[in-house]
């Protein structure tokens, strides 16, 4: 996409409105700041969950069940577009994941793409998704303590 194109959405325009210079820097800091929103946002969801189980003993079906009384309004995947994708999950409580650089939403899987380097820096941001962690399942620990 290039911002004089008309089949960019405004929130693409944001996203990369120095797409056309020639040096690579400020699109760099742009990301950062799009990354450290994102990183933001997913923490107050998951805060806003927790608060939300301690008051109803569950957790919540929905972000939007979490508005207004725990945040004030549905929060926004900066990085990957549109909005960050919460689920109940049985076994872990609720999975809150967004969809990452790439903007694909890869069903929260926080797995390294292929071709990634496992030793990089920051490999939280580098996932398919950018997943909140939860606790392993009682399987899981017990997988990991069997390797």
């Amino acid at each position: 996409p290039f911002p004089g194109d008309p089949t960019v959405s405004a929130f693409d325009r944001f996203r990369f409105p120095l797409l056309t210079l020639t040096s690579g820097i400020p699109d760099t800091l742009v990301e950062r700041v799009l990354r450290y929103q994102t990183q933001h946002q997913i923490m107050l969801v998951a805060v806003a969950c927790h608060r939300y189980r301690l008051t109803a003993g569950v957790w919540p079906e929905s972000m939007s069940a979490m508005i207004p009384k725990f945040m004030p309004s549905e929060p926004r995947d900066w990085l990957g577009g549109g909005k960050l994708i919460y689920r109940r999950d049985a076994s872990r409580g609720f999975l809150l994941y967004s969809k990452g650089s790439d903007g694909i939403d890869d069903g929260g899987d926080p797995s390294l793409p292929d071709g990634k380097d496992p030793s990089s820096d920051n490999l939280q941001d580098k996932g398919k998704d950018w997943v909140w962690p939860a606790a392993a399942t009682p399987e899981e620990s017990e997988a990991a303590l069997r390797n």
